[in-house]
């Protein structure tokens, strides 16, 4: 598989989950007992943890390897989400969301996507259009994917009330963001900038 249509697969699950939790969380985190300025503070702290951790990335992705980057930056996004999934406590909340990995709505544009942004401009200048909009094509779709499907739980639940709370659900950015970092694995060093170009930008 080519290395577009891999960074087009770990795209499409992560918009799954960001569209499926963005749901999740604000229900989950109202439903924990948190009034509105405590899940506005985990909210603003994720907006705050996506500026910082996408200037660090911007300031030392090129040096640390983009696919290592990749790689680090999902790992930490399944971290984050098991924090969610498992926690009430708001320190560790806003510790999980000033990671910068998790998002508001569906279509997350922090830390992960500066990276697959900069790995997708390795591909000849003229076909640099179609691949973005495929790119953001395939992102919107499955984060709507992703929101309509957050309703589930609540749905089966009405079916099989010993099913667990939406909060556990949040799980399942663990296991997809597992699967994402397993996926960047199989990126090629085509996605990485050569290493004349980095000595000449160094010095």
């Amino acid at each position: 598989m080519s290395d577009v249509r891999l960074i087009f697969s770990v795209q499409a699950i992560r918009a799954f989950l960001y569209g499926f939790s963005s749901i999740l969380i604000g229900a989950s985190l109202a439903a924990s007992g948190l009034d509105a300025t405590m899940v506005g503070a985990v909210f603003t702290a994720m907006l705050v943890g996506m500026a910082i951790s996408s200037l660090a990335v911007g300031r030392w992705g090129e040096r640390f390897g983009r696919r290592r980057t990749y790689i680090g930056l999902l790992a930490v996004m399944g971290l984050a989400g098991a924090v969610f999934a498992l926690t009430g406590s708001v320190p560790l909340l806003i510790v999980a969301a000033l990671t910068g990995t998790l998002s508001t709505d569906p279509n997350e544009s922090g830390p992960i996507t500066t990276v697959e942004q900069s790995m997708l401009a390795s591909t000849p200048p003229r076909e640099r259009s179609r691949v973005y909009g495929r790119y953001n094509a395939v992102a919107y779709l499955a984060g709507a994917i992703g929101a309509l499907a957050a309703g589930g739980p609540s749905a089966l639940r009405d079916v099989i009330p010993a099913l667990p709370p939406d909060q556990r659900w949040l799980l399942i950015m663990t296991v997809g963001a597992a699967a994402c970092a397993l996926i960047a694995t199989r990126l090629s060093t085509v996605v990485e900038v050569p290493a004349e170009i980095r000595g000449e930008e160094r010095g």
